[in-house]
């Protein structure tokens, strides 16, 4: 009763954040920065801090690593990430698979209709 209470709740992420601190308490060579990212890690269920920056954004976790990739890939910051989520996909064809994944980001129902219309004969 009481760990589905915890996990229930998503009291783990952060319990396990104040386990880190005890124990690693006084140790100048860890990185907090990257250490205090478990915990959200866990809360989203990614490995990195791009994808859960997509995560918060409203990306599916099934396609928030793939994208997190794409974003490491072209150099785009944390903080423009929305506005690259918004931008519009060129019709250029270079990646049907992120252009794809950037649609269901936003939750556009037209997903499939988009893609073969701004590529046709690509289907």
């Amino acid at each position: 009763m009481c760990s589905s209470f915890v996990y229930n709740h998503e009291l783990v992420p952060w319990g396990m954040q104040a386990i880190q601190r005890i124990s690693f308490a006084g140790d100048e060579q860890i990185n907090w920065t990257d250490m205090d990212l478990i915990p959200t890690m866990i809360l989203h269920w990614v490995k990195t801090k791009e994808a859960i920056a997509l995560r918060m954004l409203n990306v599916p976790k099934f396609i928030a690593e793939n994208m997190a990739n794409t974003v490491r890939s072209e150099n785009i910051s944390l903080e423009t990430l929305d506005q690259w989520l918004e931008k519009p996909i060129s019709a250029s064809g270079r990646n049907h698979c992120l252009q794809a994944q950037r649609l269901q980001a936003l939750n556009v129902n037209t997903c499939g209709k988009e893609l073969k219309e701004r590529n046709p004969g690509q289907a």
